[in-house]
């Protein structure tokens, strides 16, 4: 019978590039449709439970589950004279204190660990023996090429691996380049990803003159939002890891948008609604709440923080009843339209937001 180091010793690892949730629902619930429109799932059913693992991004706001989860597979088809594996990994993964969630296939294994747990996961299955693959060449919905598959060699941090470009064994490591936001449902609006006919709607409400100006544009020369303008903008939100459209009625109306400092456990805010007419409704407020709550509740982060100009006083009134405090003054630091104007510096931390949303005057 082979030991542990053996049997790692025969196996590579695929690592998947989704962001996965797992989900405990009622024995007696039926399979869900959301589950099911997602291009990985697997769903198991016994009388005691149903659970659900699939791309995060499909799951409903409301259903609760595990959302911060990555995975990796076992390369290749298994021989069934194989055995062992699960024990194999199962155990490497608990003597370095990873917890293990494993799916099997008739073909393979699948092992899903929590995001922070990834890199130490593949490192210590490469002291093993492994051998760990990069992430698979993958494509989108819209045939955009988010990774490319490299051959194996030693799991390195993406630092690691440029330290070493004198080694044959280095293997690139890569980087979440696309959207991966989850769906957030609110009582009007919907925060969702992108897709192909937002980009008619995007064009249909072009660059309006107050819409330009709160951005801090220039209002005299306001370029039309053409064709390729749609595209442009459509392209660069796919790459975005936690980009939302806006949607109201099934219609595109904005952008929000969350950028990540890991290292800080932070996150910089930026939200845009399009059509000026839809000002004062109550919708920013709204779409703000919604990711401040899986800011802090999903992600785990510690601050969030954003710019405004302050002369967007609707903006910063939509800030603070979400909870944002002011934190300074870039003095006439931006120059609009030949005018000096200034930018607002606020942030959110957890412990704040939490205590907001606690308090009588959050609604």
């Amino acid at each position: 019978m082979l030991n542990r180091s053996e049997i790692l010793s025969k196996l590579k690892f695929h690592v998947l590039d989704t962001l996965f949730g797992i989900c405990r629902l009622d024995a007696e619930a039926d399979m869900p449709e959301w589950a099911l429109q997602s291009r990985w799932h697997s769903m198991t059913r016994t009388t005691d439970e149903v659970s659900v693992v699939c791309d995060a991004a499909d799951i409903p706001q409301q259903v609760a589950c595990g959302r911060d989860w990555r995975g990796f597979r076992v390369a290749g088809t298994l021989d069934f004279s194989l055995t062992g594996i699960l024990g194999a990994v199962g155990g490497t993964m608990a003597d370095a204190g990873i917890s293990l969630f494993a799916v099997s296939t008739y073909d393979t294994d699948y092992f899903f660990v929590k995001t922070v747990d990834l890199q130490p996961a593949l490192d210590v299955l490469d002291a093993g023996g492994a051998g760990i693959l990069c992430r698979d060449t993958v494509k989108d919905d819209e045939g955009v090429t988010l990774y490319r598959a490299v051959e194996p060699g030693p799991a390195k941090k993406a630092t690691e691996c440029m330290n070493a470009a004198h080694s044959a064994e280095t293997v690139e490591v890569a980087v979440t380049t696309h959207n991966i936001a989850p769906m957030l449902s609110g009582d009007r609006i919907t925060l969702r990803r992108p897709k192909r006919s937002d980009i008619a709607d995007r064009i249909r409400i072009g660059r309006q003159v107050e819409f330009v100006r709160m951005c801090g544009g220039d209002t005299c020369s306001i370029p039309p939002f053409d064709e390729a303008a749609g595209e442009d903008w459509f392209a660069h939100i796919l790459t975005v890891p936690y980009e939302w459209i806006i949607d109201l009625n099934g219609h595109c109306i904005g952008v929000a948008r969350l950028t990540l400092t890991e290292c800080d456990n932070r996150a910089r805010y930026a939200v845009a609604l399009f059509d000026s007419a839809l000002y004062g409704q109550g919708l920013g407020t709204e779409v703000t709440r919604l990711v401040l709550r899986f800011a802090f509740q999903e992600l785990k982060l510690h601050r969030v923080d954003l710019n405004v100009l302050t002369y967007n006083q609707r903006a910063i009134a939509c800030y603070k009843k979400c909870g944002f405090r002011e934190e300074g003054v870039d003095r006439e630091d931006a120059l609009i339209e030949g005018q000096w104007a200034s930018d607002m510096r606020m942030g959110i931390l957890e412990e704040e937001w939490r205590m907001k949303r606690e308090s009588k005057h959050y609604s």
